[in-house]
């Protein structure tokens, strides 16, 4: 089986301005998001795994104001960088060795670790928003 990961290296992501502010995925809402926007699929031989990154800004956000979401975003991004190369040698290793690459599991462990980082990083900076996790109801894949 041949791996295809591609979109996880995008740096700076591309800026998407909104009107209002920014709705998370499962908490509050803010000036600015980070989001990998990230699928996989298996077609005959071939798993791939790519992402199309983005930050989302509210447009019109004084220029302090905006360079501080920025920062905090760009945590997220590297936060996520980190994550994403982790899946990917892991499910090249897992495939060189001949083993299931278990991508459902491996994905489901991806995002919550990934949670887990913006929590942490959230905690350091003294931001109230937690964002929900709970640990996946699969073992993790070695």
């Amino acid at each position: 089986m041949r791996l295809v990961f591609s979109g996880h290296q995008v740096n700076p992501p591309p800026l998407r301005y909104v009107g209002q502010r920014v709705a998370a995925p499962t908490y509050g809402d803010t000036n600015g998001s980070f989001r990998h926007n990230g699928t996989y699929y298996q077609d005959q031989d071939v798993l791939t795994v790519s992402f199309n990154l983005e930050i989302l800004i509210v447009n019109g956000l004084d220029p302090a104001t905006q360079a501080s979401v920025m920062a905090h975003e760009e945590e997220h991004r590297r936060d996520f960088a980190e994550q994403a190369e982790r899946l990917r040698l892991a499910i090249h290793r897992a495939l060189r060795q001949g083993r299931d690459h278990q991508i459902d599991a491996r994905w489901d462990w991806f995002n919550y670790d990934l949670r887990e980082a913006a929590n942490a990083y959230h905690r350091r900076v003294g931001q109230g928003d937690i964002i929900p996790n709970n640990e996946p109801g699969r073992p993790r894949p070695v």
